[in-house]
C-alpha cells in the first residue's frame, strides 16, 4: 500500500495494519472509539503507559510527548512525525 491511501471505517468495521507500515489514524468529528488489538502487544502497553483513561481526563488534559516518546523508543516502535502527520506528509514516503 501507498502512502496516499485512505480508509474510512463505521461501525463493526476493521483493518488490518501490518508490521512496518507507516500509517495513522483519525477520528471524525464525532470523535471514535476503538478496540484495537496487536501482536506482540507493544501498543497495548504503550496505550496502557501513556494514555489518560477517559474517566481521568479533563478539558486541561494533555498528551505527555516525552513520556510517549521514552516509551515508543523502548518498545523498539518508530515516530514517523508530530500528531496530526500523515505519512504522506512526510518527505521519505510522499
Amino acid at each position: 500500500m501507498g502512502g496516499q491511501d485512505s480508509y474510512t471505517l463505521g461501525p463493526g468495521d476493521f483493518y488490518t495494519i501490518t508490521v512496518h507500515t507507516p500509517h495513522a489514524l483519525e477520528a471524525g468529528p464525532d470523535g471514535a472509539r476503538v478496540l484495537t488489538m496487536s501482536s506482540p502487544a507493544h501498543f497495548v502497553d504503550l496505550i496502557r503507559r501513556a494514555g489518560t483513561p477517559e474517566a481521568d481526563a479533563t478539558p486541561d488534559t494533555e498528551w505527555d510527548l516525552a513520556l510517549f516518546d521514552s516509551i515508543t523508543t523502548e518498545l523498539g516502535d518508530t515516530i514517523l512525525g508530530p500528531p496530526g502527520m500523515r505519512p504522506a506528509d512526510l518527505p521519505d514516503h510522499a
